[in-house]
């Protein structure tokens, strides 16, 4: 059944997060409007035919971020805005596209959703955010324009023009997800990926349904206005553990060798330049090297404390279900 007084719309609703977040909201009894770039009706869509198993399923419209006209009168009616779209992870290198997408664009959501007399949105950061603040560390363009984008939203707070909560995920792991992990993944199942070196540096992740409830908690939470949360699933993980832990589910035996680490920087450094060459889009670079090899660990214990955050997953439990799906993919790829 559908609470009348919980109205929710969610942009990026055709991303990996976007489109479990609509589920997960209806599922929690909202009424849900979906914002997607692209035709829902595409077959390659999240949003085509999407039902919650209660039997309520969001009303979806087209709407554009970097397009301010598009975004006119789309959030009227609704109390809370999750604003998921941007640029999907760090890799993009396009500094415009991420200025485009991440800042423009997050302003005239702010713009629309004022207009519209939205009480609270919710905002998806990133936990790269952190080194641009210090200015140390991994800093990134991706992590400049997220910060950019967090302070025009702040500054909307202070001016009582709208509540704010701001969400700091770390790296998102489940089926459809992206990034370093799942590319390991898919290079072992094929036997492309040497065994790494021996690593000790550490890492923060957390489950898309564990983040899924941060947000609701964020949504719901009278405190949490103006609050800037990091969410993690609260455990610490290595880059070997996770590599033995996937050659496990695939079967195999972890080779006893290690590949040195400054192959591996090569390796990284060639396939970024060749990708580049050939627009291959590998993903693999030194970018890649640097998320392998440095640390990133952060803490959830203030959305813990403050909002009750509870992570429910572990990387390892839901481990067998990624590389079952990324080998799914996989193989219908090489079918077509």
């Amino acid at each position: 059944m559908i609470d009348s007084g919980k109205k929710a719309a969610v942009t990026g609703a055709n991303g990996f997060i976007g489109a479990r977040l609509c589920s997960y909201l209806l599922q929690q009894g909202y009424w849900v409007r979906a914002l997607a770039h692209s035709d829902p009706k595409d077959s390659s869509s999240r949003l085509d035919g999407l039902v919650a198993d209660n039997g309520a399923a969001p009303e979806v419209n087209v709407a554009d971020i970097c397009d301010a006209d598009s975004l006119s009168s789309v959030f009227d009616g609704v109390d809370t805005v999750f604003h998921v779209a941007g640029v999907a992870h760090v890799g993009s290198g396009d500094y415009r596209l991420m200025q485009q997408l991440n800042v423009e664009g997050t302003r005239n959501v702010l713009r629309a959703a004022t207009a519209s007399g939205v009480r609270r949105l919710v905002f998806f950061s990133s936990s790269l955010v952190r080194a641009c603040e210090l200015e140390t560390g991994d800093i990134t363009d991706y992590g400049r324009t997220k910060l950019e984008a967090e302070r025009l939203l702040l500054a909307a707070q202070r001016r009582d023009e709208i509540e704010v909560v701001i969400l700091r995920p770390v790296n998102v792991y489940g089926t459809d997800m992206k990034g370093n992990i799942r590319a390991m993944i898919a290079m072992i199942a094929s036997r492309r990926l040497p065994p790494l070196p021996k690593l000790e540096n550490s890492l923060s992740l957390v489950g898309v349904d564990d983040l899924l409830k941060a947000a609701v908690l964020a949504a719901e939470s009278r405190d949490a206005g103006a609050k800037t949360y990091y969410v993690t699933d609260g455990k610490s993980y290595t880059i070997n553990e996770i590599e033995q832990a996937i050659y496990q589910i695939l079967g195999r035996k972890l080779p006893r060798w290690h590949i040195p680490r400054v192959l591996l920087y090569v390796a990284s450094a060639l396939a970024g330049v060749l990708g580049k060459m050939t627009n291959s889009g590998s993903g693999i670079s030194i970018r890649t090297y640097h998320n392998l090899t440095r640390s990133n660990s952060f803490s959830s214990k203030e959305i813990e404390s403050d909002l009750g955050f509870t992570p429910a997953s572990n990387l390892y439990d839901e481990l067998p279900g990624i590389v079952a799906h990324v080998a799914a993919k996989k193989f219908e790829k090489n079918a077509d």
